[in-house]
């Protein structure tokens, strides 16, 4: 399985869970002029913005490090 098929089964998988926790997915893969966020829910009156990142293995670190400040930065100016 290639990587954009692997991508998006797990944030597939991803938006399940959240469905199943109560979320409501408003957008999935939303591209603005900024970037892009894998998901978009709803839940109690907030809009929560999800990255979705898939490690086979710890050999590169856990996904949250993927996200860096430079990511998270793209992501918040997408939101806006």
């Amino acid at each position: 399985m290639n990587k954009r098929k692997k991508g998006s089964l797990y944030e597939e998988k991803a938006a399940k869970f959240l469905e199943e926790n109560s979320y409501r997915i408003l957008e999935k893969n939303y591209h603005g002029k900024h970037g892009e966020i894998d998901l978009i829910a709803l839940k109690d009156r907030q809009i929560i913005f999800v990255e979705v990142k898939y490690r086979e293995t710890f050999d590169y670190g856990y996904g949250i490090e993927a996200v860096d400040k430079r990511k998270a930065k793209r992501m918040y100016k997408t939101a806006e």
